[in-house]
């Protein structure tokens, strides 16, 4: 197995993948080119997810549990508001000295991940933070996000023509 990496910020002010559009931080969109981080790899692939947002005192408890999606496409999903890619909820942040401040997390790291199909195009690439009630959260404060794509090897076994002369497989 192989797995790619990518990491994206709302923060990111340049560099390869700053966001194109971030005026609504429950939607924000990026330019990716997916040949880059794949090449000429297709079919299907295992995405797990890590999320992490700056912390802040206006998040609500009650508007910002939810999912966060993504525009993969699936053979297994049938959403018309982007692909699952987890449960996103907040947390109570004890690393400051602030009275309720919290931020959004959501990690699918120590899962098998969610199938997808190898993206293969050069396009925009949407991530969305929706409520319990599908609805875009509010008040989503910046973050980052990792995301890990798990693609099995090619040829995962052993031909003839690798094994020794002498070997009869017989």
């Amino acid at each position: 197995m192989k797995t790619y990496t990518l990491y994206l910020s709302t923060l990111t002010a340049n560099g390869k993948y700053v966001p194109t559009s971030k005026s609504n931080l429950a939607n924000v969109k990026w330019n990716i080119n997916w040949k880059e981080i794949f090449g000429s790899r297709n079919g299907e692939c295992r995405v797990r997810v890590r999320m992490l947002s700056s912390s802040q005192q206006s998040i609500s408890w009650n508007n910002n549990c939810g999912s966060i999606r993504a525009t993969f496409s699936s053979n297994s999903s049938n959403s018309t508001n982007g692909f699952n890619l987890g449960y996103v909820r907040a947390q109570s942040d004890y690393t400051t000295a602030q009275a309720q401040t919290t931020y959004l997390d959501s990690d699918t790291l120590t899962s098998n991940g969610a199938s997808i199909i190898i993206p293969n195009s050069n396009g925009d690439f949407s991530i969305t933070l929706l409520d319990r009630a599908e609805a875009f959260m509010t008040n989503v404060p910046e973050y980052q996000i990792w995301f890990y794509f798990d693609v099995d090897d090619e040829n995962p076994s052993v031909s003839n023509e690798a094994l020794p002369k002498y070997f009869n497989p017989r």
